[in-house]
């Protein structure tokens, strides 16, 4: 951890602000807010002030001391998204869809940014080198960016060859040449990853029910691999609405992509239940394209409840009362958008739904919802 990440973490702990800091250094809150970004750095003269208000070692506040590599990491990526996704966005008069995509686009290259920058520090820490091939993946249309991509997750993958890890390497740059429209490599690395059916949950289920143990064991693994085919299932259905699409069958597609929600509702109980709310916006937008603007609002309301419920859950391991998935614990500290920059996100996502609504009642009164969300 850099010396401004120590100085940060040091005056939480202390419950102090940046100000409380600044005026027991009798220097200005901006100072301390360029330390704690990396911006600039204490002078010397400071560091023997900053070591008797903190009550540490020198060695401490320089990080010398570092003993937990992997939890001053964590701390840092967790910072990192709390303040790139705490922001609030520009707010402005008329609701500009793609001027929203723009910023939140930006937020996610300076989120990247930030966390590849700490890698000159961190240089082969697994969890820093995995998380910055995530955060750039949604970037793979830029060609530095695909490239610096493939170089980590080779790195990650001579660190640490394991199972999990080739699947993740192979999954996550599938998804970025997919992106780009590199179908040739696209195909070279899902040809990496293993079918379905040979999985390791579906082994481990059937050794689980041969050996009659441990039967709560044997219910978390098969919640396991239900909502491992739930993702599945998600894929491959928006996949066949999609081209019900192409082909003009929009009531098809519609009723192929709504599938989805009904059979979530079946597996894990209720109206709130993990699912990539882009969906709702699709199949708004098909509803739009056969003129059924009531329903597409429908799910653009749905889409806002599902978001939502999702931001509930940050930071939080998931459970469901649901019979079927009762044993199924979903972990969601990663995710740490909230319910504004989410919905936000998903109506950007296909900017003529708001031109084709922008008049009605209920979208104003949606947006005006939005706005007023944290």
């Amino acid at each position: 951890m850099d010396i401004g990440q120590t100085i940060k973490r040091l005056r939480r702990e202390r419950g102090f602000t940046q100000e409380d800091l600044a005026e027991r250094l009798n220097i200005t809150a901006q100072a301390v807010s360029k330390w704690e970004n990396g911006i600039a750095a204490p002078d010397i003269s400071q560091l023997a002030p900053l070591v008797s208000i903190f009550g540490v070692s020198a060695d401490t506040l320089l990080g010398i001391d570092n003993a937990n590599e992997d939890a001053e990491v964590q701390n840092l990526i967790d910072d990192t998204e709390r303040e790139m996704y705490g922001r609030p966005l520009t707010p402005r008069d008329d609701y500009d869809v793609r001027a929203f995509a723009a910023e939140i686009d930006a937020i996610e290259r300076e989120h990247y940014e930030r966390l590849h920058a700490a890698l000159a520090r961190y240089p082969n820490n697994r969890k820093l080198l995995r998380e910055c091939i995530l955060r750039g993946n949604g970037m793979s249309d830029d060609p530095e960016i695909l490239a610096e991509i493939e170089r980590m997750a080779r790195l990650l993958t001579e660190y640490g060859a394991d199972a999990e890890t080739a699947r993740f390497v192979g999954g996550t740059l599938f998804n970025a040449h997919l992106r780009i429209g590199d179908y040739a490599k696209a195909r070279e690395y899902a040809a990496t990853l293993p079918e379905y059916l040979t999985s390791r949950g579906l082994l481990l289920s059937q050794i689980l029910s041969s050996e009659v143990g441990d039967a709560d064991e044997q219910s978390r693994q098969n919640c396991r691999n239900i909502q491992q085919l739930m993702g599945v299932l998600q894929a491959e259905l928006m996949g066949l609405s999609t081209t019900y699409a192409r082909r003009g069958q929009i009531e098809d597609a519609i009723a192929v992509s709504r599938a989805y929600f009904d059979i979530s509702e079946i597996i894990y109980g209720g109206g709130e239940y993990p699912v990539i709310n882009a969906n709702c916006v699709i199949i708004a937008s098909n509803y739009l394209s056969i003129g059924d603007k009531a329903s597409a609002l429908d799910w653009l309301e749905k889409c806002a409840d599902l978001c939502v419920a999702d931001a509930t859950w940050n930071g939080k391991v998931v459970r469901f009362e649901s019979p079927i998935m009762r044993y199924a614990e979903i972990d969601m500290t990663p995710y740490t958008d909230g319910a504004k920059a989410s919905i936000q996100l998903e109506l950007s996502r296909i900017p003529h739904i708001s031109e084709a609504l922008r008049d009605e009642p209920r979208f104003i009164a949606l947006l005006e919802r939005v706005d007023a969300m944290e």
